[in-house]
């Protein structure tokens, strides 16, 4: 058998081999059968390299340096294409060859971005990674990179079913919910740490270790998720601008709350490790005191936080989750709030004010009822409900709430007097 006869031989072996890869392709594999059929060929491969009259290069150092020369090319025309396309180029190369990515000082020759995604895709790689990596540089280059603001699209075209296409409320939501820190200049804890001053030493001492709370919760590293891209950037302004926040803080303890298009996350040391999602509708508007709170939301309303003198209108002790308030001493307002459509029952409530040992929820009473709209006025306090049925115009003054208590005939606690107001 001649050398010419052989190597034919050889041809026609490759291309069965060819053909078997083939096959496999899609198939469930084990990397480490993969990997010992790559050992097999590379034997083979450096075998046949051995009887060659010159010293070539191995094939791996031919696809490294083709790499480099990509690369250099890649830092040279494409550098300020948007979208970071040179990492992804040094973590395939890292992936594949198993070293940083040298320098390269030669000037590349002008090449078009077809023959640059050509060379990518004739690369002879083995890691899949490293493939992944190429694949995405390849669609990089000729479609652009994923834009996550700003994306033009053709008639009739919708955008790409992602996080980055959610509202800004979904998207927030998802990164805080997701461990993200809100707080980048750091004020939970600067005014955490402002309000404990002339504080005895044991007190300062409880400050201190509520302070580490909060520095566990909103760690410096979960800053990073608002920088991923632009729309989680811009989202993060416009929440800083656009949402709402409260901070109560003793000796002992520091709640926290923030709320953007209606999502309401909180932060209690004393109760909570992180920083939650409360478990309700949408928050329209929040009424606060201390550690009280009162949402008006398409629900009605909710409650939670400290509730130890009955003020959301139960009994219960320690701190309340968000709990949906009903009043079932006040027909008329239950039957107001049945007529309601679905997602409108935050139309009954036109005010509410809280003070340390009460509640005040100001409702509304729709015209069908009577010929003259009405307003009624519950006070929720020591488990007691009242209503009154004379006749207010909205908006309802002091005098008249004032006037409505004295009519009720209820006494008000000589250390709290009966505060309306916000």
């Amino acid at each position: 058998m001649d050398a010419h006869e052989a190597l034919q031989r050889l041809d026609a072996h490759i291309a069965l081999i060819d053909a078997d890869i083939a096959q496999l392709n899609g198939m469930m594999l084990i990397d480490e059968d993969i990997d010992a059929r790559i050992v097999s060929l590379d034997r083979t491969r450096a075998r046949l390299a051995a009887m060659r009259s010159s010293e070539p290069k191995s094939g791996r150092d031919i696809q490294r340096d083709a790499m480099i020369g990509l690369h250099s090319v890649i830092s040279r025309d494409y550098v300020d294409l948007p979208g970071d396309i040179l990492t992804p180029m040094r973590e395939a190369f890292t992936h594949e060859f198993g070293e940083e990515l040298p320098d390269e000082d030669a000037k590349p020759e002008p090449v078009t971005t077809n023959e640059v995604a050509s060379a990518l895709m004739a690369l002879d790689l083995h890691h899949r990674s490293a493939i992944c990596f190429v694949n995405r540089i390849v669609a990089f280059l000729y479609h652009g990179p994923p834009l996550s603001m700003n994306v033009e699209l053709a008639d009739d075209e919708d955008l790409p079913v992602a996080l980055h296409t959610l509202n800004q409320g979904a998207v927030w939501a998802c990164l805080v919910g997701g461990g993200a820190n809100p707080d980048l200049w750091d004020r939970v804890q600067k005014k955490a740490l402002s309000d404990g001053k002339k504080q005895s030493h044991i007190r300062r001492k409880l400050r201190a270790e509520m302070h580490n709370k909060i520095r566990k919760i909103l760690t410096p590293e979960a800053k990073c998720f608002w920088f991923l891209c632009r729309k989680f950037f811009f989202t993060m302004n416009v929440a800083e601008k656009d949402g709402e926040s409260y901070q109560y803080t003793v000796y002992d303890r520091c709640y926290h709350h923030r709320m953007y298009m209606g999502r309401l996350f909180m932060l209690d040391t004393m109760h909570r490790t992180a920083l939650t999602r409360a478990r309700m509708p949408r928050a329209l508007e929040v009424y606060s005191h201390e550690i009280t709170h009162i949402a008006r939301t398409p629900k009605n309303l909710w409650g939670w936080g400290r509730n130890a003198y009955y003020q959301l209108g139960f009994k219960s002790s320690g701190f309340v989750d968000p709990t949906r308030l009903t009043f079932p001493a006040c027909p008329k307002v239950v039957e107001l709030e049945a007529s309601l459509p679905q997602w409108e029952k935050h139309t009954m409530v036109a005010d509410v004010s809280i003070d340390m040992y009460r509640s005040f929820i100001l409702t509304t009473v729709a015209l069908s009822w009577r010929a003259t709209a009405h307003v009624g006025l519950l006070a929720l306090t020591m488990m007691r409900t009242i209503t009154t049925s004379t006749q207010f115009p909205c908006p309802l003054a002091l005098f008249q709430i004032i006037s409505c208590i004295r009519e009720a005939n209820l006494k008000p606690l000589p250390s709290s007097p009966w505060v309306i107001g916000r």
